[in-house]
């Protein structure tokens, strides 16, 4: 996965590893892989991901939420 397209990659590779192999992707072991970074992960690469698509997802630009006034 790139770092450009991460929200996509991470879901990509949730659904295709639903409907190719048939497993519960929310019971794999996470194994994250940046494009061209080099990184061992003892927390720090899973923590950092998490961080990142976090942000995505509450990017109001994606439109995903909406803020409420109250």
């Amino acid at each position: 996965m790139s770092r450009d397209n991460l929200l996509n990659d991470s879901l990509e590779k949730v659904v295709n590893v639903k409907l190719e192999q048939g497993w519960d992707p929310l019971k794999l072991p996470l194994k994250i892989e940046i494009k061209n970074e080099p990184g061992i992960d003892v927390g720090g690469v899973r923590k950092e991901y998490f961080s990142l698509v976090v942000k995505e997802l509450f990017n109001p630009l994606l439109g995903l939420f909406k803020y409420n006034e109250d």
